[in-house]
């Protein structure tokens, strides 16, 4: 057996949005590239309302109708996935809100792979799953999809530096993509990833076999995200790395400036890691 780093499990969640039976194709070549185990997940939970209404006084025709609701869609969840998956794929599916159980699953993972769900993408309905949730909750790498986007090679990796212990996670966690890609760039801005750090992330990537190219920016005139959006077009980058910065503040999740635009408005896959 190969000693190359290696994903073994991958969970890939369906929605109703657009893009997901082509999200489901790119998570199944991943998964045929590394000979990992493919796994779907659905679901979507009955409204606190009716729960708070309890079932009898006029609520339980409603509540027939919503749970009649919940399964055709999980049906139609699962007709795409059994469309686009090979047969060795498995299914979970359940009546539960839907960020809530993947990160339930998320033990299964090596990877997760999730559509991005920015402000400006399309609605994709009550199976809808919150990336930055599940990368920040999880304990796995999540690889979050632009809408329709089937890039899977990999082959051109920006990895964003900045020597924190985010960071130092995507990285470690991006090695089996990193293995095999053409390209790797290690970008670091501002005075935070200067020298040494730089030089090190690089050195622990080439003590794995893999080449690393280290470009520093110095803080300018425009954010650090546009500053990545910028080298992500120029240099035609494939697959970003990044760490996922934030925290849970009265039951809503507060994010870093740079993993917030991320999160809205990658254009290419991104690998987020916590």
């Amino acid at each position: 057996m190969s000693d190359k780093p290696r994903f073994a499990s991958i969970l890939v969640g369906l929605d109703g949005g657009p893009g997901a039976a082509s999200r489901v194709g790119l998570a199944a070549r991943i998964a045929q590239r590394f000979d990992a185990r493919l796994t779907g997940v659905a679901g979507q939970g009955i409204p606190i309302s009716l729960y708070a209404g309890g079932w009898d006084g006029g609520y339980t025709e409603i509540a027939a109708a919503e749970r009649s609701a919940i399964r055709r869609n999980l049906a139609a969840a699962r007709q795409t996935f059994q469309g686009a998956a090979p047969s060795s794929a498995t299914w979970l599916e359940g009546e539960r809100d839907p960020t809530d159980l993947m990160v339930h699953h998320a033990s299964l993972a090596d990877l997760i792979v999730l559509a991005r769900r920015g402000s400006d993408d399309a609605y994709a309905g009550p199976l809808s799953i919150d990336p930055g949730s599940v990368a920040l909750r999880a304990g796995r790498p999540l690889l979050m999809v632009p809408p329709n986007d089937e890039r899977d090679s990999a082959s051109n990796v920006l990895v964003a530096w900045n020597d924190s212990r985010e960071s130092r996670r995507a990285l470690s966690d991006a090695l089996p993509f990193l293995a095999g890609a053409q390209h790797v760039f290690v970008l670091g801005i501002g005075q935070g990833a200067v020298g040494e750090s730089l030089s090190q992330a690089c050195t622990y990537l080439s003590r794995r076999g893999i080449e690393a190219h280290a470009r520093h920016v110095p803080e300018g005139d425009i954010s650090i995200a546009q500053e990545i959006f910028a080298r992500l077009e120029t240099m035609e980058i494939n697959l970003l790395v990044a760490g996922a910065f934030g925290h849970s503040r009265l039951r809503e999740w507060v994010f870093g400036g740079v993993t917030w635009s991320l999160l809205e408005k990658t254009p290419c896959p991104c690998l987020l890691s916590h």
